[in-house]
């Protein structure tokens, strides 16, 4: 999965990948590598949220991990099954990511 996120508060977009090996990349505006995380299982969904963004990252083992705008985890939710769907949603209480798994089950995660 792939998506464009203002990690730092720049104003610039990053690019943020998710690779089958596990890892997670951020590259700057002009495709200079930021940062790379290894996940414990590959990323299936990427999910950003806020500025400087919060990447919520859904694995394919279930794991939602909870990367800063550095790439350190700082959070883990657990999820049953692997990813199918993720939409964004604002609230009163501010934005949300929802995740659909493919066991039928939804998880809704606060950056």
């Amino acid at each position: 999965d792939l998506v464009l996120a203002d990690l730092n508060g720049d104003g610039k977009l990053e690019i943020v990948v998710g690779s089958y090996e596990g890892l997670v990349v951020a590259l700057d505006s002009h495709c200079q590598k930021l940062w790379s995380t290894r996940l414990p299982a590959a990323p299936s969904r990427l999910v950003a949220i806020g500025t400087p963004a919060v990447l919520l990252v859904q694995c394919q083992d279930g794991q939602i991990v909870k990367l800063d705008g550095v790439g350190n985890p700082v959070g883990v939710a657990q999820a049953a099954g692997a990813a199918t769907r993720r939409v964004q949603m604002s609230t009163p209480a501010g934005p949300r990511a929802v995740f659909g798994t493919d066991r039928g089950k939804v998880v809704i995660v606060a950056p």
